[in-house]
């Protein structure tokens, strides 16, 4: 269970934290959060 926990927490938090990354490309950011959540 810790092995797929931590993955998930790592996925997100990569996914969802870098503002550079949503000015750049807003598109990709929000396709690949919502495909995560």
């Amino acid at each position: 269970m810790a092995i797929v926990h931590k993955p998930v927490m790592i996925g997100v938090e990569v996914a969802y934290p870098p503002v550079m990354d949503s000015e750049q490309k807003p598109s990709e950011k929000r396709f690949q959060t919502r495909a995560f959540v």
